[in-house]
């Protein structure tokens, strides 16, 4: 569970989510907050939602946003159709694949919204299965077998590629096999990614 005491919260406030205790955790990325309501009578387990803090103080919902909208933009990419889950009369049901999806996606920031797609290795993947939530990894709506990232550096591997889903006429920006440094301009700042020890430090100013 992502917030101790989760069951406990009553109403809509935001709390912030306890993360700090994991070695691989970057405070200064991706605060996580979630909000829980009770159960209906039939169950006493809560129902949580879950945010991301953003630069002017918001709250971009991570399913209702951050999810939906990357989950979209690669879907259009033609590359990855056979991991579109198929749409059965209450929800998504699997992929015709049982591959896993090729790249782990990392969110950078949230406002705009900035990923990172790094190739799956299984060796050195940043989400496993026993991170999920605690670790600020969450599963694809929409594509199997693909996890978002949130608060866990990215591995500096060839054929990554970072990309904008929000922007119109977004497209994928390949990183070359050679850069240590990769800048991102954006409207009220820039977005940095510097390699350092095989991973990527992420910083925006």
């Amino acid at each position: 569970m992502l917030i101790s005491g989760c069951g406990s919260t009553i109403g809509a406030r935001w709390e912030a989510a306890n993360q700090a205790d994991s070695p691989q955790y970057h405070g200064e990325r991706a605060q996580m907050f979630s909000r829980c309501r009770h159960g209906s009578f039939m169950s006493d387990a809560p129902r949580c939602e879950y945010a991301v803090l953003d630069r002017r103080g918001g709250f971009v919902k991570l399913h209702g946003h951050i999810i939906k909208v990357s989950d979209r933009f690669l879907m259009a990419q033609p590359q990855f159709a056979e991991w579109i889950k198929a749409e059965i009369s209450y929800g998504y049901g699997s992929a015709s694949t049982l591959d896993q999806f090729p790249f782990e996606v990392h969110v950078l920031t949230v406002s705009p919204l900035v990923l990172l797609a790094v190739p799956f290795d299984r060796k050195t993947r940043s989400c496993k299965n026993d991170d999920a939530r605690r670790l600020g990894c969450w599963q694809s709506e929409r594509l199997d077998q693909l996890q978002y990232s949130l608060q866990l550096s990215p591995s500096v591997v060839s054929g990554s590629f970072w990309f904008m889903p929000e922007q119109k006429g977004g497209e994928i920006h390949l990183i070359d096999a050679n850069q240590t440094r990769v800048s991102v301009p954006l409207s009220d700042s820039s977005l940095t990614l510097s390699a350092k020890n095989g991973v990527w430090e992420v910083s925006r100013i």
